[in-house]
């Protein structure tokens, strides 16, 4: 379900425990971690000096070993868990999270699923209504309004998932290895129907991804972490233009970046 209501504020760690909280700047950046670093009461080392932004607008991957603080450095930024070093700040008051599953009601049909969250946050019932339908078409799923999750296919719950956040209009979304349970070729019609969303709407997006091929494809920069404690071994840049189609895979730019992605994750096996 989509969760996290940032408002633009850095979240640090205090000599007596508690986050101090300033408002972010400069203005282009969607959100911030400034030597973050995590670690747990039962000795779990997750995170370590990791620094990096999204911009507004921005499509980040991150890929690292299992393990290596992925998931734990989504739940930072989305107000989850409070940092025990450094700080994590986000410039809006709106943020969807989507998991890996989709945590989906099932007694509630695709449109009571959408409308949940701006139900949840005592929007009208009209006016969700609305913002529903065009959720839901965005995602194309025109037509499935009445339908319950377990008549749905998998890649289907995920659009529903995703039509669930937009339905609020998000600058910034997190993305917990959406399309992992999904097979390849629902995979991939997936990660197109991001990009096109994306272009739409031009939000920000932190992509938690094990396939590096899905990082290169979707992202604008891939962030790879270490294992754990994860930290930043690498910072790429994918200079490749939008809007991307299928075929770009197969182009020799993308499949060296591929490679470098690659070769950094396993410097430090």
């Amino acid at each position: 379900m989509p969760v996290s209501q940032h408002t633009g504020e850095v979240h640090e760690s205090t000599h007596d425990g508690q986050p101090d909280r300033r408002q972010l700047r400069p203005a282009e950046v969607s959100l911030r971690f400034a030597n973050v670093s995590m670690h747990f009461p039962d000795g779990t080392n997750a995170l370590t000096d990791v620094s990096f932004d999204v911009g507004n607008g921005e499509l980040v991957a991150v890929v690292g070993p299992s393990g290596c603080g992925k998931t734990t450095l989504l739940r930072v930024a989305a107000g989850l868990e409070t940092p025990t070093g450094g700080s994590v700040a986000a410039d809006t008051s709106d943020m969807g999270y989507i998991f890996q599953d989709a945590t989906l009601m099932d007694w509630r049909t695709v449109q009571g699923n959408v409308e949940l969250v701006a139900e949840l946050q005592r929007i009208p019932k009209a006016e969700r209504s609305v913002r529903a339908a065009s959720a839901i078409a965005s995602v194309g799923l025109a037509g499935f309004e009445d339908h319950f999750p377990d008549a749905l296919s998998g890649g289907m719950k995920m659009r529903v998932s995703l039509a669930r956040s937009l339905i609020m209009e998000p600058s910034l979304f997190l993305f917990d290895e959406p399309f992992g349970a999904v097979d390849q070729i629902t995979r991939e019609t997936l990660q197109q129907e991001l990009l096109v969303l994306h272009s739409q709407r031009r939000f920000a997006g932190l992509l938690v991804t094990h396939s590096v091929t899905e990082a290169v494809y979707l992202s604008s920069r891939v962030i790879v972490l270490s294992p754990r404690p994860g930290r930043v071994l690498a910072d790429i840049e994918v200079p490749l233009p939008y809007p991307r189609l299928p075929e770009l895979r197969f182009e020799p730019g993308f499949v060296e970046l591929t490679k470098r992605v690659t070769h950094e994750l396993g410097s430090e096996r």
